[in-house]
């Protein structure tokens, strides 16, 4: 079967408010992490320039994807359904929905600070038979509650038309087939995905908006980052800069992780003047021998222990590990990572000395590893006032922790 050649459409304008693209991915994602993470357990990544100019990906038990187009111009400027502008984002949206096979998982957002403005009677909708409604059709199709099959009709023949003419020139039709087998059910599905949002702020307003919008950030701390949001702001962006620029496509897009460690690395700065701890350099130095991961450290000292408590140990572990991943090129993290271990090692050695038992309950252990929590985040803070370490969170800590206790250097026993 010959492979579908469909147009690629990413960064294809280049005179596209590309800073708006990135404020828009900015906000968005800002206001999705605080939104999945607050209902439910979940990821969010986002890119600009992947699949469209703004890209949502959220990940909470399944996986659902918003895809943006951004238009730019001035207030004076209005779209109809006759604008290449919109017609573009309409193929680009049809390709995207058989990509994923025509799932309510993949929603559509067009977002510009132009308005709308009624469709003219062009000579092809002439030759359908069809006459305009008095409404201009855009704003029709944004009220799906109300759409009607004439409203259905025309936008079906336009789009379908206007698709046939983009792949006209291409090697095969792309989703033509696909396209005019939809009935008109799935039309109007297709227009329910999709979010229209016409005289929006433009880039400048944005770029106040979002400054709120960090504040708003389960992020945010009043006492590490007031005064420094304009910073927080440029940080986001450049990242969102320089991931678009990698020419592995995978990595262009960025995590909630990437806009914790701009929070964290915006709240160091005002120890930016403390040297770096110089343990680091021991680290890559200690050779531990327990091979044997948290769970069966656990198992090892314990009769019973729940499965819901070991599944919550596991997520620690793998957030840690991808904050560590992040985080490893940093010298201050790997002292600190050190001195937790170090510290720990000492605590786990009185505590041990003091409980010489072979077998521990499920709250002995939960509550060892909170003193160890509290231990450790207590002691870095005191370390402070000699050195700088930038991501020193209580939620960082203890999942350092608990990777070293997953991992070959710590464990429940003397």
């Amino acid at each position: 079967m010959q492979k579908k050649e469909i147009i690629n459409r990413e960064a294809a304008d280049k005179s596209k408010g590309f800073r708006l693209q990135k404020l828009r991915a900015a906000k968005l994602a800002l206001k999705t992490v605080d939104a999945i993470t607050e209902y439910s357990k979940g990821k969010v990544y986002f890119a600009t320039e992947y699949l469209g100019d703004v890209y949502i990906n959220t990940h909470k038990g399944d996986e659902q994807i918003y895809v943006e187009e951004d238009k730019n111009y001035s207030s004076e400027r209005n779209f109809s359904l006759n604008s290449p502008q919109i017609k573009n984002a309409l193929v680009a949206f049809l390709d995207l929905w058989f990509d994923f096979n025509l799932s309510n998982n993949v929603r559509f957002g067009f977002y510009t600070t132009a308005n709308i403005s009624k469709e003219k009677e062009t000579s092809f909708i002439k030759s359908l038979g069809l006459k305009l409604p008095n409404q201009a059709l855009l704003e029709s199709i944004k009220d799906v509650d109300s759409i009607n099959s004439k409203t259905i009709e025309l936008f079906k023949q336009i789009i379908t038309h206007e698709y046939e003419l983009q792949y006209s020139s291409k090697s095969n039709q792309g989703n033509l087939g696909g396209i005019k087998k939809l009935s008109d059910d799935d039309w109007a599905k297709f227009c329910s995905l999709i979010n229209w949002e016409f005289g929006q702020e433009d880039h400048k307003s944005l770029e106040i908006e979002l400054i709120d919008i960090i504040k708003e950030s389960k992020f945010y701390s009043s006492s590490q980052h007031a005064g420094k949001e304009e910073i927080i702001r440029s940080m986001i962006l450049e990242s969102l800069d320089s991931s678009q620029a990698n020419d592995i496509k995978a990595l262009r897009v960025l995590g909630e992780v990437d806009l914790k460690v701009v929070f964290l690395e915006v709240a160091s700065l005002d120890h930016s003047h403390m040297p770096d701890d110089p343990v680091y350099k021991i680290w890559n130095d200690l050779t531990p021998s327990d091979s044997r991961n948290l769970k069966e450290k656990i198992r090892e000292v314990t009769t019973v222990f729940s499965e819901k408590r070991l599944s919550n140990y596991a997520i620690t572990v793998s957030r840690s590990l991808i904050e560590s991943q992040k985080l490893e090129t940093h010298n201050n993290f790997i002292a600190m990572r050190f001195r937790i271990y170090e510290h720990c090692n000492r605590t786990l050695l009185r505590w041990l000395n003091d409980h010489p038992n072979d077998i521990y309950t499920e709250k002995e252990i939960d509550e060892l590893n909170d003193y160890l929590i509290t231990s450790c985040v207590n002691y870095i803070e005191g370390l402070k006032s000699d050195f700088n370490y930038s991501f020193s969170s209580r939620a960082v800590i203890e999942g350092v922790i608990i990777q070293l206790f997953d991992t070959c250097y710590l464990s429940y026993e003397n």
